[in-house]
């Protein structure tokens, strides 16, 4: 009896022990011992590897036993030995989990993986990168995220100034494989994960479908791995048509195609932005968005690309703000890497560039140095390109057009002269084609190749704090400018600019009108201050020291020597010119073309208006000419009225001269006209027309006098050197004692 109560005992003991352990913590070596598992209710696996052990990291997953699930299996949802239930592990987002290995492996098809679990979960989710250098191209779906571990630590790379990049431990980098041969991340419009979509007809005729869902990059470095790509397509971010986009805490290097190109951005951000094309391959270019609206970028320090910084487009890259950035290091090769000498077959309309590194939708833009551009192509506007080969290429004027090769630019001549196609000018910012009614606020250009900002066909853009210095960086042309503002720009306004250590200041050029340039301080070592072209018209501009007026002349302390200046320029332009009035107007002076001039010419200064026409006024200054002696009073260099002695409240003075045509006379009073009427004509020897009675009549004479005058005149003369009054009554003049 008892030896049967002790079997019983050992019995329940060993179903005890069993069920513990089939419901208790398991540890297995691979997804495919977990699969083979008879599961129990309520039991948990830690998994150590998928395929082999270890293979997603130190830390194993947890599976655990749900028996009334019916979810479809995938790498996280497994089926059971017993057909009944799944196990689940709830997926933290490391990469790992799905096999990805740090160092040289290609971790593609595992990202690809990776994304579409992320997918699937309703409301968004993020990807964790772990510390280390990570390659594998990326086709980001909308609601994923990517997220590295280096928050916090912006400043710790961006301090290291790229000759040889090297990142401090611990931390992410995304590497974009050897060969790859196109971008490191895309995302892309695959349908799905939106809350709601739209199409929209941009400016220029193309129709993007904008998914309003968001995405976000952060905490990451992205290196495009360019000495070892062959192709320029690889950008290391490409977007179109997203809406809610975030880039934050995000270093760009090494990438041979653009850091980012947008296109086509709504209410997307960028901010703790830090990037370096380094060692830079060619063509590295830098930040390019062709359409952006309600977008914000800020807190850049990016530089080193052949071309544009920062690139803004179009009319449709409107409503955007921008500030603190400093865009630096364009052209760092020290030459032109990002421009081919072309020539352009009207008939077939392709564009030949020997060795052009372009790759089908990347912008581009033509320019002559001599002779004229092909008709159908302008150097205000920019154009995508639509490769046909390593030599030639085909445009169109917007970006979805070129990638789907329609909408090509119709040539109807081949040109004259030497022209270029390039990926746009060698400076720190650049807006392009119409880029409109953007904000930008402390923007710092520096160490670029050419010039430092360059608005070309922009309009109404406000900037505001700008620092423009050390520009025509390695480049021995001396013709770069801190601003260029140039192709027909108008209504921009810079209120507060630096400008130091670049051949030219301020340039304004090509038809650009109504712009205004305000406290403009440039520095004492740049040679050419201010370069106002002919062609442009109602600008405005201000340097700290120099109150400047329109395109020719300033008012200001010029030299430091006067306390105002009114100055032309040296070609003897007029400083200041009132044109006649429009016809209609009333109570003004009828004034001839020439209006109001003072003038700077070999006479000294002097008034030289004209009030033009019979009628005269009450008070009316005649220019020097001939043609109108004797019509109107002259006010001319021989005399000054004004306070001559601190101890005079009112001089009449005269020249040094002794009368004459040069002056001598302090009051010069000629002969009116013939006919005028209400006046008595008196000889040039009197000086003087007598129009009211009662007049004093100052004059020297050797005789009495013996003109006519007014009762009540009184006559003031020397004669041999004797002082004579003599007062007109009805009979004629009586001498006064």
């Amino acid at each position: 009896m008892k030896m049967k109560l002790l079997l019983l005992a050992l019995a329940a003991l060993a179903a005890i022990n069993s069920y513990g352990q089939n419901r208790g913590v398991a540890y297995v070596d691979t997804l495919a011992v977990l699969d083979a598992m008879r599961p129990q209710p309520g039991m948990t696996v830690y998994v150590r590897g998928g395929a082999t052990t270890n293979d997603w990291g130190d830390t194993p997953l947890a599976f655990s036993y749900v028996s009334g699930s019916t979810a479809t299996t995938n790498r996280f949802c497994r089926a059971t030995a017993t057909g009944v239930g799944r196990w689940l592990h709830e997926w933290n987002g490391d990469v790992r989990a799905f096999g990805a290995v740090e160092g040289t492996n290609d971790n593609s098809v595992v990202f690809a993986q990776a994304c579409a679990e992320a997918k699937l979960r309703n409301g968004g989710f993020t990807i964790y990168i772990p510390p280390g250098s990570w390659r594998g191209v990326w086709d980001l779906p909308y609601r994923v995220n990517i997220q590295g571990a280096n928050a916090g630590r912006f400043s710790e790379f961006s301090a290291l100034f790229p000759t040889n990049i090297t990142f401090a431990a611990g931390l992410s980098q995304l590497v974009l494989p050897a060969g790859a041969n196109r971008p490191l991340i895309v995302i892309t419009n695959d349908g799905s994960g939106y809350v709601r979509q739209t199409n929209k007809v941009w400016a220029d005729g193309s129709v993007y479908t904008s998914v309003y869902a968001a995405n976000a990059i952060s905490d990451i470095i992205l290196n495009g791995n360019g000495g070892n790509q062959t192709s320029n397509n690889c950008d290391l971010v490409r977007a179109t048509g997203v809406w809610g986009l975030t880039l934050e805490n995000v270093g760009f290097f090494n990438n041979r195609g653009y850091a980012v190109r947008g296109n086509a951005w709504n209410a997307c951000r960028m901010s703790k932005i830090f990037g370096f094309a380094a060692p830079p391959p060619t063509p590295s270019k830098g930040f390019y968005f062709g359409t952006a609206a309600d977008c914000q970028f800020s807190e850049w320090w990016v530089g080193g690309y052949d071309g544009p910084v920062f690139w803004i487009r179009g009319s449709d890259y409107w409503k955007n703000q921008h500030s603190d950035m400093m865009l630096f290091n364009s052209g760092s090769a020290g030459s032109f890497t990002n421009r081919w000498t072309i020539s352009v077959n009207a008939a077939t309309d392709v564009v030949t560039a020997t060795n052009h590194l372009f790759e089908t939708g990347d912008p581009v833009e033509f320019y002559t140095v001599s002779g004229t551009l092909p008709t159908g192509v302008v150097s205000t506007n920019t154009y995508h390109v639509i490769k046909v080969d390593g030599s030639s290429f085909k445009v169109s004027r917007s970006y979805i057009h070129a990638l789907g090769g329609t909408n090509t630019v119709d040539f109807t001549d081949a040109g004259s002269g030497t022209f270029y196609a390039w990926c746009g000018p060698m400076v720190g910012f650049y807006a392009s084609d119409q880029a409109r009614r953007n904000t930008f606020a402390n923007i710092r250009v520096d160490q670029n190749y050419t010039d430092g900002f360059v608005l070309n066909n922009a309009h109404r853009n406000v900037f505001s704090s700008l620092f423009a210095g050390e520009n025509d960086f390695l480049n021995s042309a001396n013709d770069s400018y801190g601003v260029r503002i140039k192709g027909n720009s108008q209504g921009n306004t810079i209120s507060g600019i630096v400008i130091y250590t670049t051949p030219g200041g301020v340039s304004i050029e090509n038809d650009s009108s109504e712009n205004t340039v305000l406290a403009a301080a440039i520095d004492t070592d740049v040679t050419t201050r201010w370069n106002i072209a002919d062609d442009n018209d109602k600008n405005f501009y201000q340097e700290a020291r120099t109150l400047l007026v329109g395109d020719y002349a300033k008012i200001g302390n010029s030299n430091q020597t006067t306390a105002l200046d009114i100055v032309g320029n040296a070609s003897g332009v007029r400083a200041i010119r009132m044109s006649r009035p429009s016809s209609g107007v009333t109570n003004s002076f009828g004034l001839t073309t020439d209006g109001f001039i003072f003038n700077n010419d070999t006479l000294g200064s002097r008034i030289a208006a004209l009030l033009g026409s019979a009628v005269y006024g009450e008070l009316s200054f005649s220019r020097a000419g001939s043609d109108h002696n004797g019509r109107q009073s002259v006010i001319r260099g021989g005399a000054a009225v004004g306070t001559d002695k601190d101890g005079a409240s009112f001089d009449i003075i005269g020249s040094a001269g002794t009368g004459g045509a040069t002056g001598g006379g302090a009051i010069n009073f000629k002969t009116p006209n013939a006919g005028a009427s209400g006046t008595t004509t008196q000889t040039e020897t009197t000086k003087l027309s007598v129009q009211r009675q009662g007049n004093l009549i100052l004059t020297e004479l050797s005789s009495a006098p013996t003109l006519n005058a007014p009762n009540g005149s009184i006559f003031y003369g020397i004669i041999g050197g004797v002082t004579n009054f003599w007062f007109y009554r009805t009979n004629g003049w009586v001498g006064l004692p």
